[in-house]
Formats: structure tokens, sequence, C-alpha cells
């Protein structure tokens, strides 16, 4: 009977779908922010899960992708205001093994058609993931679903606000006096004197 409850409850935790990112409403939402604020909540369990190379891993995902990453000034004065929220957690079961959860989202201040402007909306959220894992390998599992979730993230943003290719030069070429004649110089020979 027991088996038969872990496993109800494993299939009732497998990775589903939320409001997932991707979809033309959640790109457009994206379409011309600045950069994002990374707000990490914080770990519930620092022994299991590394704080410090989760923040360091979001960063490095945001920065390769060309995301500005805003202080919390910038972001309290940009017009938007938004930042990137990212929760990770464990909790150690009876066994030894860990069940862990992973949540990204993006809010930012949101303005209705009937002009009412909400401080925080959720705009953008990645597919949330719930797992298994033992001890050893949790941080592991933790970064190959984080750096999924930051991949979906970083290429919506990037469809919402392609970068800028710079304008092709408008150096103009140099053209030749007509009046100037070539001079060809004299052959050199390769034999030797």
């Amino acid at each position: 009977m027991r088996v038969w409850v872990l496993l109800v409850i494993g299939l009732l935790l497998l990775p589903r779908p939320a409001a997932a990112g991707g979809d033309e409403t959640s790109v457009a939402a994206l379409r011309g922010l600045p950069g994002v604020q990374i707000v990490i909540e914080d770990i519930p369990d620092p022994e299991a899960i590394d704080a410090q190379a989760i923040e360091t891993m979001v960063e490095l995902a945001l920065r390769r992708s060309g995301i500005t990453i805003l202080t919390r000034d910038q972001a309290a004065v940009s017009r938007a205001a938004p930042f990137l929220y990212l929760r990770v957690a464990s909790l150690e079961m009876s066994n030894g093994q860990y069940v862990y959860s992973a949540d990204l989202s993006l809010g930012q201040r949101a303005t209705l058609t009937n002009g009412v402007t909400y401080s925080i909306a959720g705009t953008w959220r990645a597919t949330s993931v719930i797992g298994f894992a033992g001890r050893a390998v949790l941080m592991t599992a933790l970064r190959t679903v984080v750096s999924r979730m930051l991949d979906s993230f970083c290429n919506d943003f990037l469809r919402a606000n392609p970068p800028r290719v710079p304008a092709a030069s408008t150096r103009s070429v140099r053209r030749r006096d007509p009046k100037i004649e070539e001079v060809d110089p004299e052959p050199v020979s390769d034999a030797q004197p």
C-alpha cells in the first residue's frame, strides 16, 4: 500500500505546464524591457542547496544572452520595474532522498486597458518543476532544471527584444585622382648578381 501511495504522489508531482512562457502573449509582455532585476527567494535548506552557485548561474545565463541585469534602484525607476523571480526549494524525505522544486517567473508593473495600474503582475512564467534526487546529485538536478528555465526565458526575452545590429559603416570609398598616373616600378629580378 505504501508503494502505491508514493507512486501516486510521484505522478502528481511530475513536471506540469504552468502559464508557460513561449506563447505570443508572454513574449509580447517582455518587449521593451531594459533588462531585469534578479530576485532569488531565500533557500530554506542552505546545506543541501548552494544559493551562491544558483545566483551565479542565473547571472551568467543573463549576461551571456546580453540581457542587462538591473540593480534594485535601476529596476525601481524603470517604468516596468521588471524582476526575474526564482524559487528553488528542497525537502529531505525519511529515506534520504530529496524532493525539490523550481519556479521561474517575471513580474513587472502592468496597466490594464481600463487604465488601472497594478503594482506587480506576473507576465511570464516557465514550466514549474518538481522532482526527486539523492543528496549527492541534488545540485546537479537543480542546475539542469534551472538552466532549462533560464534558456526558455532568455530565448523569449531575445525574441521580444532582438539585439540591435550596428549599422554598416558608411565610410566613403577613396577615389583615385585621374590626374595622377600610376607608375609601375621596375620589376625585381630573382637572379642574384
